[in-house]
């Protein structure tokens, strides 16, 4: 089994139901699940609970909070892997991501999609080809907008933060849930 930590910001309205009932899956960047700062060394987890308040300013600036109780919650998980793992920063596999994208990012349909589309694909295509299901992503990301985060570590020499794009809830073990 691997464990891998992330951190996850959004709403307190959201975070109260994220206790109850779990995470949600979403269409994002990096394709269909749920999203989480990537981090290990307990000496990073600072970095990766800013972009989760970075990621809930944005969304909050976005209007995904409107009518809700909108105070931040930064919730720290585990994630508990005992299926694949697959780590879309590994070189042979970003190349064939890369081939793969070249093949089917250009269709027609807003950018978003195509995107999402395409990550979606790719990790279908992959399970296939293993014939496992894969629980957890892991690819880099653009951070929010400087409009919403200021980082504080030099991302032009350690490009986008890593992201665990989570496609199976139940590897999910919240550890705690942070007013911020």
């Amino acid at each position: 089994m691997t464990i891998l930590k992330g951190t996850h910001g959004t709403c307190a309205s959201f975070a109260a139901e994220i206790k109850k009932s779990g995470f949600k899956s979403h269409k994002g960047r990096g394709g269909t699940g749920i999203y989480f700062w990537a981090y290990e060394s307990p000496s990073l987890e600072y970095y990766a609970k800013e972009l989760a308040e970075s990621w809930w300013m944005f969304s909050k600036h976005r209007g995904d909070y409107d009518g809700l109780n909108v105070s931040c919650v930064v919730i720290y998980v585990e994630l508990r892997v005992e299926n694949i793992f697959l780590d879309l920063e590994e070189l042979k596999l970003k190349e064939k991501l890369i081939e793969f994208a070249n093949k089917v990012y250009r269709r027609k349909g807003p950018k978003s999609e195509r995107v999402s589309g395409t990550y979606d694909l790719f990790v279908s295509m992959m399970e296939q080809e293993i014939g496992v299901r894969i629980d957890v992503v892991h690819l880099r990301v653009a951070p929010p907008s400087k409009d919403f985060y200021r980082p504080s570590v030099p991302i032009d020499i350690t490009g986008g933060p890593s992201c665990y794009v989570v496609r199976n809830q139940k590897v999910i073990s919240p550890i705690k849930f942070e007013a911020a």
